[in-house]
């Protein structure tokens, strides 16, 4: 008997069927000699500080870095984590098990996701890796037989360990070291921290932009448009209008002309899908990925989190058959059914093994007809119509089209005219029918370059002008982020980086994919982007709030850049070859940690740290020496630090000496100027106190000789004629 372990439910199930396990159990599925199991995604995850008793407690940035010795890894608190968990430990335990195999995703957290369950479930027994992308019954079972041996893949293994332990040592330090020195929460993350910081760039480039005005003159030809070098001036413009006028006609100087032919997009992974949907349907990618998830429960798509664009061979078959039923109106409409042509679409354009990882792309199933298309509505129709038209116009002919420039003289000035003319739309006419189908408007093309420029015309014509103006316009600051656009930025990453090893380290998509964060994440980093005000909506642009750009400016410029991802990618593949020990690895990570916590303080700007409204300073801490504050009903030590819990609304202490004394004693309120006696060690009288009893007494009252608390005191000699307090 042996045990499959899959990543998901829908996996499992389509192994349980190749391998003739048919009875369903709690958690598990058996048949046939197997016992066919998941993982629901994470079931074990590293341990936060609090786990660890040294870093229990307040946040305190004396106890940085936090280094642990012995990692700890714990049951992930998701629903049904841990009753999975225990059911895959009886599974592996069964003393029928003679074998367990990995059949989680073919990449880098697949193998960790499957190693981080057997060593918490303690399995000692012999164990294969599925190694296959796809989920067809005949290729699931020939990859099964060709399972290599677990420990074949150890460097991957230890690769995933230490991408986790790498994130857990930067972003729980950096993010301790930030919130301690500056009162108030900052969230550090190795890729949440560079996606703010390309927003803020924008941002800040977009908001400081001045525009400038610039006049150009513009002259008529019959049917296409010429247009003059930029201006300062609107008389410089008018001057060249009245030259052009004229003249009566202009000289052709040069005529260039390029043929191209343009191959369709290739398929849908969910990061592609969530930037169309963006641009074409106005849906955030979060809504997205919700859609795509309903429609893979109800089995009318693929497994939405795939970071593929291509498909396997042994799926162009099933990929021939969908095809056939969705391309008729009933499914797709009636202009998109009319702009594709059956006989010009080849399958194969969108088949290749070694581009699928984990999961193939995006595809409808050969569930979806007319019925199961009629009734979706909202969201999940417009996913469907794009992921509908992304297949057939993929496996449809590369377009046609012919690039123009001709550069003119008029009277000494120059102009130029760009046009494009469409031979062979192909493909392109699907896309414009989807495009209309969902109510969004054409591919938007440069003004100047949507004119089509008569074939006719060669280098030495004369053409006359029929027209001239002016036209005014000014220079325009960059764009801010749209979604679409950000999540483009994030998957190509590595195109702002310069170093070129390190750019193809980052590119590399064998084991992982390319950019920052994975398409299965990304839309997840964006929300929690949102969802702590760092950044904000504004239209269809996403611009970052004003925290947003503190926040920015005051964290290490390394841990902004996507050089950090880049290198990581490129150390952790020399652990998966054997080149670099994981031990290495991590000793590098605990360096830098060791820089992140250094550079926080020693960048540290006060006007950024969060103050309280309304302090005002009664003297100096007896314990470290700062000040002490008095906040309302509480004098305090300006070191201390606390920040609001986002789960339960508290403010918890977070660092800072903890000196805090509170204005009310026994029911008795404290002046200042008592305070201030008290902080510079004198003994202050203290009358009408109310003891637990409900009785009155008079006492001194001074700092404890750990400087913590206050001490009553009662041996203080009374004043003459006074009574002892009691």
């Amino acid at each position: 008997m042996r045990v499959i372990i899959a990543e998901k439910p829908s996996v499992a199930r389509e192994i349980a069927s190749a391998v003739g396990a048919r009875e369903r159990k709690d958690g598990y599925i058996e048949g046939n000699g197997n016992l066919v199991t998941w993982c629901r995604g994470h079931l074990v995850d590293l341990a936060t500080p609090d786990k660890y008793g040294q870093w229990q407690g307040r946040w305190d940035y004396g106890k940085l870095p936090m280094i642990p010795d012995e990692w700890i890894w714990v049951e992930s608190a998701d629903d049904g984590a841990k009753s999975q968990l225990g059911v895959i430990g009886k599974l592996v335990s069964r003393a029928d098990v003679d074998c367990v195999v990995n059949a989680c995703d073919a990449d880098r957290e697949g193998e960790g996701i499957f190693r981080r369950v057997v060593a918490k479930i303690g399995c000692a027994k012999p164990m294969l890796r599925l190694w296959s992308t796809s989920l067809e019954a005949e290729k699931i079972r020939e990859d099964l037989a060709k399972a290599k041996p677990s420990s074949d893949y150890d460097g991957l293994g230890d690769a995933a360990e230490g991408r986790a332990k790498a994130d857990w040592l930067v972003g729980l330090n950096g993010t301790r070291a930030y919130t301690t020195l500056y009162n108030k929460m900052i969230y550090v993350g190795r890729v949440q921290t560079t996606v703010l910081s390309m927003v803020v760039e924008r941002t800040l480039a977009h908001d400081s932009f001045k525009s400038e005005p610039f006049w150009r003159s513009v002259i008529d030809l019959g049917g296409f448009r010429a247009f003059g070098e930029r201006r300062g001036t609107g008389e410089a413009a008018k001057a060249e209008v009245s030259r052009a006028l004229a003249a009566g006609s202009a000289k052709v100087a040069s005529v260039e002309r390029k043929a191209k032919k343009v191959g369709a997009e290739r398929l849908y992974d969910i990061t592609a899908l969530q930037r169309d949907a963006s641009t074409r349907c106005g849906m955030t990618s979060d809504k997205t990925l919700a859609a795509a998830q309903s429609l893979y429960e109800k089995k009318l798509l693929t497994y939405p989190r795939t970071p593929s664009r291509f498909i396997g061979s042994d799926q162009a078959d099933e990929a021939r058959q969908i095809i056939g039923r969705i391309c008729s109106p009933a499914v797709v409409g009636d202009a998109i059914s009319r702009a594709f042509d059956a006989s010009r679409a080849d399958v194969r354009r969108i088949v290749n093994d070694k581009k699928v990882q984990g999961h193939p792309a995006l595809m409808p199933t050969m569930s979806l007809d007319a019925d199961a298309m009629g009734k979706l509505s909202g969201d999940e129709r417009k996913v469907m119509l794009l992921v509908c038209g992304r297949l057939l116009a993929a496996v449809t002919d590369a377009s046609s089209i012919v690039a123009s420039k001709v550069t003119l003289d008029v009277s000494g000035d120059s102009y130029e005219a760009a046009g494009t003319k469409v031979i062979d739309a192909a493909w392109r006419a699907i896309d414009d029918a989807v495009r209309a189908e969902l109510g969004a408007s054409s591919a938007k093309k440069d003004e100047e370059e949507s004119q089509e420029i008569p074939e006719s015309i060669e280098e030495g014509d004369a053409l006359p002008i029929v027209g001239a103006e002016v036209s005014e316009g000014k220079t325009t600051p960059p764009k801010y982020f749209t979604e679409a656009e950000l999540l483009r930025a994030m998957e190509n990453a590595g195109r702002r980086i310069e170093d070129a090893e390190l750019r193809e380290a980052m590119n590399d998509d064998e084991y992982h994919s390319p950019g920052l964060g994975t398409p299965a994440t990304r839309a997840d980093i964006l929300k929690k982007l949102f969802d702590r005000k760092l950044m904000q909506r504004k239209g269809k642009s996403v611009v970052a709030t004003p925290e947003g750009i503190m926040t920015s400016e005051i964290v290490a410029p390394s841990l902004k850049a996507p050089e950090l991802t880049a290198r990581w990618e490129r150390d952790l593949s020399s652990v998966e070859r054997g080149q670099m020990s994981l031990s290495q690895f991590i000793q590098a990570t605990t360096e830098y940690t060791q820089q992140v916590v250094g550079e926080a303080k020693s960048t540290f700007q006060p006007d950024k740290a969060s103050t309280h409204k309304n302090a005002t300073v009664v003297g100096v801490c007896p314990i470290c020496g700062n000040k002490v504050l008095h906040k309302g009903g509480v004098y305090t030590c300006a070191s201390n630090k606390t920040v609001k819990d986002e789960r339960t609304g508290k403010f918890e202490d977070v660092d800072g000496c903890g000196f805090k004394l509170f204005a009310k004693v026994c029911g008795k309120t404290l002046t200042e100027a008592q305070v201030k006696a008290i902080l510079d060690g004198k003994t202050v009288k203290a009358k009408g106190l109310r003891s637990k009893k409900g009785k009155t007494f008079d006492c001194g009252l001074r700092l404890s000789d750990d400087k913590r608390d206050l001490k009553f005191t009662f041996d203080d000699p009374p004043r003459k004629g006074a009574k002892r307090g009691r």
